[in-house]
């Protein structure tokens, strides 16, 4: 602790991938220029979640881990992938299967897919 009256100093600590110290303290916001820009090109609307609301993130959290562990590994398990189209083709095939025919086991859900969620809402 610093003496009263006394600027406290910025922590360090030992960090091995980027030189030998990194500091602990950020700018308030980065600028994601290069990524908003990609959003822009493909016409993506951004939709940041609110603070402090940690049921939005773990939906998504959720639905990332189910990607990976019923998509991804299986499919780098079988085969080696060469180009971004083979796996936008695979994630494609699998979001298919996830939309329309895997049974989804949430409260919301109850055993429906999101497909027949949809389509009941229109």
């Amino acid at each position: 602790m610093p003496a009263s009256g006394e600027e406290p100093t910025t922590r360090r600590r030992r960090s091995r991938r980027r030189g030998p110290w990194r500091q602990l303290s950020f700018p308030r916001r980065y600028v994601a220029t290069r990524f908003a820009d990609a959003l822009a090109r493909h016409e993506i609307t951004r939709i940041k979640i609110p603070a402090r609301s940690p049921n939005h993130n773990a939906i998504v959290e959720r639905f990332q881990g189910t990607m990976r562990q019923e998509c991804w590994r299986p499919a780098f398990h079988r085969r080696h992938f060469t180009s971004i189209r083979q796996l936008q083709r695979e994630a494609d095939a699998w979001l298919i299967t996830y939309n329309t025919r895997r049974r989804n086991h949430g409260n919301y859900m109850a055993g429906r897919h999101p497909a027949e969620l949809l389509n009941k809402a229109s």
